[in-house]
């Protein structure tokens, strides 16, 4: 027994620092790659962790906070997806902003954070936005509606706003159909917008698969008056985020360093074995459910005369192609949800020429897994804006 423990230290001791060194010579490339990204994108690199910027902001003395999508408030509860919050009846509560009047640090993908001052509701427009009795636009999505990871001012949805009146942005990490109708009817309904964005993108289907098995959102769907009342809550909800957001950062600090990442070979796994991409490729009942919810917020938003224009977002890797497989699917799934758009008697958009005759498509993105860059986003309401021959106001 000893001989064999011998031998497996003679054998296992090298191959592990091999594979250590092969891990500290990734995240070097990894990190020389994203100061590369910085320099193209004309920001100064910035290295830390999510969780170090927070400490960096509240030392300054400014509110900051780690954003919270609201995906991942979702917990297990049997066969369903319960809520990690909790209002102060005790009952389950599920928010759909960030924390309120607070700088919500959420993500960087091209050298500088993206961080938002949060309005009264913790989404990201002008406070003063919500003083307003109606509204021009009301924009539904996920993080790339939200605005991940441009500086502020420069994602789509800012570069729309000088284009017409009064705008509401709900975006909110990770959302899919059912949060984006809850949004529409617990926020977006008593401004009675003229025009309702209502933002796809590829991962949107995987997304419900999560959403429909949490009771509170199901209620959305099956009942036209159900709400949660979360306009009138946001104290409740300020201080259930905020005591999730201390338990997130006991763990993220040190999730998030280097350290953690080189001792886990993070970056080596994921290498040999890399994680399988959202491939669109879910069953009929998923596209049939998403079908229904685009028809309730088509037929909500009809009952003040406004209407739904359902906006497809173009796929980053279709303009880097790592996968081949994935962009194929992804196309394929784009053909089903402008057909279900039309089913749904929904007005379309479809991003996706606009971005493929760009001169450089690949300037559009980061990289193949990350958001738009500036210019995308700049594209991206170019086009918006030309299709809905929106004019400054």
């Amino acid at each position: 027994m000893r001989r064999i423990f011998g031998y497996l230290l003679v054998i296992g001791l090298p191959v592990l620092g091999a594979a250590y060194m092969a891990e500290i010579y990734l995240w070097y490339l990894g990190s020389k790659s994203m100061e590369a990204v910085a320099q193209k994108s004309g920001h100064k690199y910035d290295a830390r962790s999510k969780t170090d910027v927070v400490a960096a902001l509240r030392k300054a003395g400014k509110k900051a906070s780690l954003y919270v999508p609201p995906e991942t408030l979702f917990r297990p509860q049997g066969k369903d997806l319960g809520s990690a919050l909790k209002g102060k009846d005790g009952k389950a509560l599920l928010s759909l902003g960030g924390v309120s009047a607070t700088l919500n640090v959420v993500c960087n993908e091209g050298g500088a954070f993206f961080r938002y001052p949060s309005d009264r509701y913790g989404f990201n427009n002008p406070d003063k936005a919500w003083d307003s009795a109606t509204a021009d636009m009301v924009t539904l999505g996920d993080s790339f509606t939200l605005g991940n990871c441009v500086p502020p001012g420069k994602s789509m949805v800012d570069l729309l706003r000088p284009k017409t009146g009064t705008l509401i942005n709900l975006g909110g990490g990770g959302n899919g159909p059912l949060f984006m109708l809850a949004g529409l009817r617990e926020y977006g309904a008593r401004f009675k917008p003229k025009t309702v964005l209502w933002f796809f993108y590829n991962n949107d289907i995987e997304n419900l698969r999560n959403e429909r098995r949490n009771p509170i959102l199901r209620r959305y769907l099956a009942n036209d008056t159900f709400s949660q009342s979360l306009s009138d809550r946001q104290r409740e909800i300020d201080k259930a985020l905020s005591k999730l957001v201390a338990l997130f950062s006991e763990k993220t600090n040190w999730r998030e360093s280097t350290l953690f990442r080189i001792l886990r070979l993070q970056t080596l796994r994921h290498r040999v074995v890399p994680p399988k991409p959202a491939r669109g490729q879910s069953g009929g009942d998923l596209i049939a459910e998403y079908g229904k919810v685009l028809t309730k917020a088509r037929t909500m938003a009809a009952g003040w005369d406004g209407k739904v224009v359902f906006v497809y977002l173009p796929y980053p890797p279709r303009y880097f192609a790592p996968d081949a497989l994935a962009v194929k699917a992804a196309s394929a799934r784009k053909q089903q949800m402008l057909a279900l758009a039309k089913k749904a008697e929904v007005s379309t958009i479809d991003l996706e020429p606009a971005f493929d005759a760009y001169a450089k498509p690949g300037d559009l993105a980061y990289a193949a897994n990350t958001h738009y860059s500036e210019a995308g986003y700049r594209l991206a309401a170019e086009t918006i804006a030309k299709a809905l021959v929106l004019k400054k106001p």
